[in-house]
């Protein structure tokens, strides 16, 4: 898991609904204020979290995913749609529509970025 900073009380952070909380709340990303920080564990709008992984304290399934701002979240979302993306071009159907030099494009990007093993 990622080690996140330790957040501060008082400060705001982000939420969005997930999992089986995203199916009940409709309200997408809000904004949610630390109300007290602790060695281990922080509350935000009622919900503990891990301060080192910004992770909910449960025992079932997460509810909601933090994120220091709004920002975060789009460029997380961004992402995720462009590997989408990816993944739909690759696909096999779509893969023979694409040129060599698409290809070979592609390939040089990834290398100059990716490791690969």
């Amino acid at each position: 898991m990622n080690t996140r900073r330790k957040p501060v009380k008082g400060e705001t952070l982000w939420a969005l609904p997930i999992n089986n909380q995203s199916r009940r709340d409709s309200s997408g990303l809000r904004a949610v204020v630390v109300t007290s920080v602790g060695p281990k564990y922080f509350v935000a709008a009622g919900t503990k979290y891990r301060v080192d992984t910004w992770s909910e304290v449960t025992n079932t399934c997460s509810s909601f995913k933090l994120y220091e701002t709004e920002q975060d979240r789009l460029n997380e979302k961004e992402a995720q749609d462009i590997c989408d993306l990816l993944y739909q071009a690759l696909n096999y159907d779509n893969r023979r529509k694409l040129s060599l030099v698409t290809l070979r494009t592609m390939r040089a990007a990834l290398l100059a970025n990716v490791v690969v093993k």
